[in-house]
């Protein structure tokens, strides 16, 4: 898309390099910016963390008061303007899908969540994969986490132990940031005009579904567990019985074989 419109540099939260690379080739999105001429800025924790960032902008859309920084600094928590948890996913639902690209067919933002039974006055918000900080936002007296992704057991532990979940989704919680960002370059750019991404979802969602299909049942298992649920290294290492340093091997070996695919297409 940005060699399409011809840009120059593309600033992204996630980053181009996700796990250190030994070498850089054809397969490599580095080595295809540079073919490209095409520059890179990725602010991706820091972004998150940072005033007027990721969370913060996700905070002011439920109107967030007295905020506080939790999870090192990442996520927000502060009070809300009491509502139940079902109604308060609901919200979540309208108001990301109303900041996101629309897919052709079908919800721009699917929202899933449990309810521990009592309203919602004291929010804690992180995005992406946040489900597993649910005890950092339990220790900040949040009734509710609402994150980008969680799995079962974080859904099932943080419930039990009172308190309420929300995923929205990994791209509905970060994508609008993009606005902030592209206000604040106007501003202090007003020669440039930044253009916010306009992707297709459907086709990203069937191209990451092709994909994951040509990997081997446990490169897809892998893939899956560290990149929609948020496992880290370390955590599947334990889960597998590997060393967290042959974990991000395999992954990156899946991931240079994919990239391979895509250029000889």
């Amino acid at each position: 898309e940005a060699a399409a419109k011809q840009c120059e540099m593309i600033v992204s939260h996630h980053p181009v390099i996700f796990d250190p690379l030994k070498k850089i080739g054809p397969q490599d999105v580095p080595f295809q910016l540079v073919q490209a001429g095409i520059s890179a800025i990725c602010m991706h924790t820091n972004l998150d963390a940072a005033e007027g960032g990721v969370n913060e902008v996700l905070a002011g859309i439920f109107d967030m008061k007295n905020m506080e920084t939790f999870a090192e600094g990442c996520g927000r928590v502060g009070a809300i303007e009491e509502i139940a948890v079902p109604e308060l996913a609901r919200k979540a639902q309208q108001e990301l899908a109303a900041r996101c690209n629309a897919p052709a067919v079908g919800p721009a933002v699917q929202v899933k969540f449990v309810d521990a039974g009592k309203p919602v006055k004291r929010l804690a918000v992180i995005s992406g994969a946040g489900g597993s900080l649910f005890a950092d936002a339990i220790a900040m007296g949040a009734d509710c986490l609402l994150t980008g992704e969680a799995n079962h057991h974080h859904a099932i532990d943080a419930k039990r132990l009172g308190l309420s979940l929300i995923a929205a989704g990994h791209y509905a919680t970060e994508f609008p940031v993009t606005a902030a960002v592209a206000a604040k370059l106007r501003a202090a750019l007003p020669e440039l005009e930044p253009e916010p991404e306009t992707p297709d979802p459907d086709f990203a969602e069937a191209e990451a579904r092709r994909l994951l299909e040509l990997l081997t049942p446990a490169e897809q298992e892998l893939f899956r567990k560290r990149y929609l649920e948020g496992y880290t290294a370390a955590e599947l290492g334990k889960m597998y019985g590997l060393p967290p340093a042959t974990v991000r091997t395999r992954l990156a070996k899946a991931r240079r074989y994919l990239s391979q695919l895509l250029m000889e297409e």
